[in-house]
């Protein structure tokens, strides 16, 4: 996945919670294979060998939601080979933060409370917070296929259909000239079901060796969103507690671990069975 998707995912799950491109098809006889091009796109951020010595990352974005005078920030630590944390701070909003520890997969916001994210949703939240996870594209998805090319504002790109083993299909466009990845299409999984996706990544900046898009537009519930990353580091001195679970989301596990599985309960409605008697003194038991 392209080094910006957890933002995107991260930013229009939390709005969900609290300029049109021109596309025109274009027919070519022989696409090349989704495999090369998605290679081609790790060569084009810096290659295997560069992206494989960062450790972890630090992100701070402006969010901006466009015509609604609303804006915040969001800062995003990720860490290998599955540790994610982010804590948003909306106007109007609130925090909301999510993360994950590598097994526990969660949210938290003034609007939903804490929640632990199963099912689809949750394998959504492990693609996306795969560290670096570009570089592990045929463990996360179950097929790749070029389905045709399009005209992205003037600029010529292939499209290349992804299918995680769980979940709707998504679609990456690449440039055809720079190999970029500049534009996904795809549905995210949220506590208030899929939400259809348009994001556009643009601003390519090289930090330490490695190159992400520092300007993306995410259109999504019929708004648009702005994302500005402001700061990328690598490699840095990360608390050792901070993709620790936060107090909440322990006592929501534990509420958990303690309920009774549906089904567990005794049928009130039924008679118990009586407990057999216990023998007299001296005699055997039957």
């Amino acid at each position: 996945m392209s080094p910006a998707r957890k933002y995107i995912a991260f930013v229009v799950a939390a709005v969900a919670l609290a300029g049109n491109a021109a596309a025109v098809l274009a027919q070519d006889k022989d696409l090349p294979k989704a495999e090369a091009l998605i290679e081609k796109f790790i060569e084009a951020i810096g290659g295997r060998a560069a992206h494989e010595k960062l450790n972890n990352s630090v992100a701070k974005v402006k969010i901006e939601i466009v015509g609604q005078n609303i804006n915040g920030t969001v800062t995003a630590y990720t860490a290998k080979p599955d540790k994610f944390y982010s804590l948003a701070e909306i106007s109007g909003f609130g925090k909301i933060e999510e993360g994950t520890d590598g097994k526990v997969y969660w949210s938290n916001s003034m609007v939903q409370g804490p929640a632990i994210k199963e099912g689809k949703e949750r394998a959504f939240a492990e693609r996306s917070s795969r560290f670096n996870g570009v570089l592990y594209w045929r463990e996360l998805y179950k097929s790749v296929e070029t389905v045709g090319a399009e005209t992205l504002d003037g600029r010529e790109c292939y499209k290349v259909q992804l299918t995680p083993p769980d979940g709707k299909p998504e679609v990456w466009y690449f440039d055809k000239e720079s190999g970029l990845h500049v534009r996904t299409d795809m549905r995210i999984e949220t506590p208030m079901g899929e939400i259809p996706a348009e994001a556009f990544m643009s601003d390519y900046t090289e930090v330490q060796g490695v190159k992400t898009p520092h300007t993306m537009r995410v259109i999504a519930m019929g708004g648009e969103r702005r994302i500005t990353t402001e700061s990328v580091e690598y490699n840095v001195d990360m608390p050792k507690d901070r993709f620790d679970l936060p107090d909440d989301i322990k006592k929501l596990l534990e509420k958990k671990a303690t309920s009774a599985p549906a089904g567990t309960k005794p049928d009130a409605s039924k008679p118990a069975e009586p407990k057999p008697a216990e023998p007299k003194p001296g005699e055997k038991k039957p």
